[in-house]
């Protein structure tokens, strides 16, 4: 799957965008179609874990990642998101998933290791993953 619109740089408002995208990207490149489906109906710790993947291979573009967690999830466990942004607006630093109590207790409970460089720890009543020089935070509502 082709994840390189991810990485895409954030549109600037007031800045005409004269990239120049591929006419194929958009029509025959299914790849985020397959994110989305992937996004609204993963097991949340998959989605944990895919987000981490993301934030691991680049500085992913905040609009895009902000498309994709505000499609409806089916199993309705995000119950909010926030982002906080650096460098003008431009670049994700953290990213927090507020979940139902249910949910975050069991997503709490199953947190396991996400790989080499990548740290997990329980703060508070909060689960926060380091990953390069960002963070995702997973809270309770």
């Amino acid at each position: 799957m082709n994840k390189a619109f991810l990485y895409t740089k954030p549109h600037v408002l007031g800045v005409i965008d004269d990239s120049d995208d591929d006419t194929d990207t958009w029509f025959l490149d299914t790849s985020r179609q397959e994110i989305e489906q992937f996004f609204a109906r993963a097991p949340f710790e998959e989605l944990v874990v895919e987000l981490v993947h993301i934030m691991r291979d680049g500085e992913p573009n905040y609009q895009v990642l902000t498309s994709l967690l505000g499609e409806t999830r089916s199993s309705g466990d995000i119950q909010k998101v926030e982002m906080e942004l650096i460098e003008e607006g431009t670049i994700l630093s953290r990213l927090i998933l507020f979940l139902d109590a249910a949910s975050f207790h069991e997503f709490n409970r199953r947190v396991t290791c996400y790989g080499e460089g990548i740290s997990s720890e329980q703060v508070n009543d909060q689960v926060v993953i380091s990953v390069r020089n960002k963070t995702i935070e997973i809270r309770p509502v």
